[in-house]
């Protein structure tokens, strides 16, 4: 079974930059969904170029499971497979 979880937007790189996690480790676990959601904006007919921070990020929560918190929200719509969670009022 997957974990349940949430990735705030920006989670994997503090990750990172504090050595929680090797560069390996997240090509590895995310490389496949990161595929998939390159080749999606690209069928759509938008630039994958600006968005690929965005994109690294969305396919870590999708690979995951989890879901994703950000206040970034038009730049995560219509990612396929990604789950957006709502902000609490």
């Amino acid at each position: 079974s997957r974990p349940v979880g949430v990735i705030l937007d920006g989670s994997i790189w503090i990750a990172l930059s504090a050595g929680q996690l090797t560069s390996e480790t997240v090509i590895a676990s995310a490389a496949a969904a990161f595929g998939s959601l390159v080749a999606a904006v690209k069928q759509a007919g938008r630039s994958r170029r600006p968005r690929y921070n965005d994109l690294w990020i969305a396919a870590h929560a999708i690979e995951r499971g989890f879901g994703l918190l950000t206040l970034n929200r038009a730049d995560f719509e219509r990612m396929p497979g990604l789950r957006l969670l709502p902000l609490a009022a």
